[in-house]
């Protein structure tokens, strides 16, 4: 029905008016007291109970992975009808009637390219990039209650993966190799499919016999490190740092305190703040403390209940250990097949003004054998000297000096290691050892074998005095 007065088509059923096209050429199907804008086609619904629908309808007749039906945009160029600039289509999935894709493509210079595809099963395969203008979430993923998981974030120039508060996994999966990528496209760290990862390295090596390997690898000569710290460290360069740097190895602590190494669940071995080595043992003080010494001074001791220390070689003959004095050899114990050699230098090209002719009974009698108990072993009685009584005879057999003193390092409050609770937070602070310095003796010692010359001197003298008196 054509109406003159307002120069409209009205299209009506049951005598209802059910579409209109005005004299501007809008269409409006529904109620047109809603009226339409320039160039709209609106579709308008007055019951609650009915929703408003454009149906497409194609032929079911059609080839897999064809349009069936699509709504076309374009503009206006001149007066007639422009070229397609984007579209949404149907998209037939097989022959069936029963499933389909929804299709969402653009133009760029004028060829329609496919931008967005959601499958008959509901997956979203975007075909280029999310951007986000003004808000800072460039996609969101929630649950089946609506409630936010996790997103992917542009916040400023940065870029971030953001998770819920909420308990549960957040994952990240991959088929194969997953790489991550910065300053453009260049490849910074990948997980290969078999779990190993590699950073500076598309290609993490495997050392042979093990089961997975966190490969660091620089292509610079600087090296690859990795750094531990934590709060009482600093933002500097203290911490644990482990390292390769030109073929050389490096296990550096730079903060002030100890490096510990347990196995079983127990401290097996420690180097302290002064770089002395302790296996066994969390101190260089206390000798009735067993484990061993090595301190950074060269100084060395060993502690245990029963035997110390076992030498063994596998030769006929070999020197065990050599003794020396600023690089020179001064002696040394030989293992022999049948008994060990206790050495100290003797050669004659050592020696000079070499003399006969002294008289050693004389000194030998000065000499004042005693028997007597040690302090510490009251129930045994020995034959010897009292070091100073013989060092005034035969001083080259007594060390030290009579009432001589020294200083003796102890430590006077033990060290103290951080404990933390089951949340992490500190409850004992972490403190090294209070060390003093004492006066003690510094007791005497003796080298009898020192006196056999003086002996056999002696009975030679008086071998040659029986001699006289026999003649």
């Amino acid at each position: 029905q054509y109406g003159h007065s307002g120069n409209y088509m009205r299209f009506s059923t049951s005598g209802t008016e059910r579409m209109r096209i005005d004299s501007s050429g809008n269409v409006t199907i529904g109620n047109p007291a809603y009226g339409a804008n320039l160039g709209q086609l609106r579709i308008i619904s007055d019951a609650s109970s009915t929703d408003a629908t454009l149906s497409l309808f194609g032929h079911n007749n059609i080839a897999s992975g064809a349009n069936f039906a699509k709504i076309q945009f374009a503009m206006q160029t001149g007066g007639t009808g422009g070229q397609t600039v984007a579209q949404i289509a149907g998209e037939a999935e097989g022959t069936s009637e029963n499933a389909a894709h929804l299709v969402f493509s653009t133009a760029s210079g004028g060829t329609l390219a496919e931008r967005l595809r959601i499958t008959s099963s509901g997956l979203h395969q975007f075909k280029g990039e999310l951007e986000t203008v003004n808000a800072t979430m460039v996609m969101r993923f929630r649950d089946a209650s609506a409630a936010f998981k996790a997103g992917i974030q542009a916040v400023n120039s940065n870029g971030q993966m953001v998770a819920s508060s909420a308990a549960g996994d957040f994952a990240i999966r991959s088929q194969s190799n997953m790489l991550f990528a910065t300053g453009g496209n260049t490849e910074r760290m990948r997980i290969e499919s078999s779990g190993n990862v590699g950073i500076g390295i598309s290609n993490p090596v495997l050392p042979s016999g093990w089961g997975r390997v966190l490969h660091l690898h620089s292509a610079t000569a600087n090296g690859s490190a990795i750094r531990i710290s934590d709060v009482a460290s600093g933002s500097g360069d203290d911490g644990l740092k482990i390292g390769n740097y030109a073929q050389n190895s490096y296990l550096n602590n730079t903060d002030s305190g100890f490096m510990r190494f347990d196995t079983n669940g127990a401290e097996g071995m420690r180097l302290d703040s002064s770089r002395n080595f302790l296996v066994g043992r969390t101190t260089r003080t206390g000798l009735n403390d067993a484990g061993h010494v090595f301190g950074e001074d060269g100084y060395v001791y060993h502690t245990r209940t029963g035997n110390i220390m076992w030498l063994n070689t596998l030769s006929s003959s070999a020197v065990a250990i050599t003794f020396g004095a600023s690089g020179t050899t001064k002696g040394n114990i030989v293992i022999n097949t049948s008994s060990v050699s206790y050495n100290t230098t003797s050669d004659y090209r050592l020696k000079e003004n070499v003399d006969y002719d002294w008289d050693a009974t004389s000194r030998l009698k000065q000499l004042k054998p005693a028997r007597f108990n040690f302090i510490a072993d009251a129930d045994t009685t020995v034959d010897g000297f009292l070091a100073h009584e013989a060092q005034a005879i035969v001083p080259e057999a007594v060390t030290g000096t009579k009432d001589a003193m020294r200083d003796e390092e102890y430590e006077v409050t033990a060290a103290v290691e951080e404990v933390t609770d089951e949340d992490g937070n500190v409850t004992t602070e972490a403190a090294d050892a209070v060390m003093g310095t004492r006066s003690v003796p510094d007791m005497q010692g003796i080298d009898q074998s020192k006196l056999v010359p003086l002996l056999v001197k002696t009975i030679q003298e008086l071998e040659a005095r029986i001699t006289a008196l026999e003649a």
